[in-house]
């Protein structure tokens, strides 16, 4: 999304990133060219926490499968 400002000029916005380490910002923004690995990274976390949370192995999180009765 491109915003036009009073000046004539273009923009795209940046989210703001609210996360801290400590007294420090975590970053200052997330920019469109780090989205992919950042959610590379969200995903691998979600992938561990799972399997650790379940007891399951990695190949049983990676594809369930739909255990209810038709």
């Amino acid at each position: 999304m491109t915003i036009l400002s009073a000046n004539g000029c273009s923009w795209v916005p940046r989210p703001r990133v609210c996360g801290r380490i400590g007294d420090a910002l975590w970053r200052a923004a997330i920019g469109f060219d780090e989205v992919d690995a950042l959610v590379l990274h969200l995903s691998t976390a979600a992938l561990i926490c799972c399997a650790c949370l379940s007891g399951m192995r990695p190949e049983e999180v990676l594809a369930p499968r739909n255990t209810t009765a038709k």
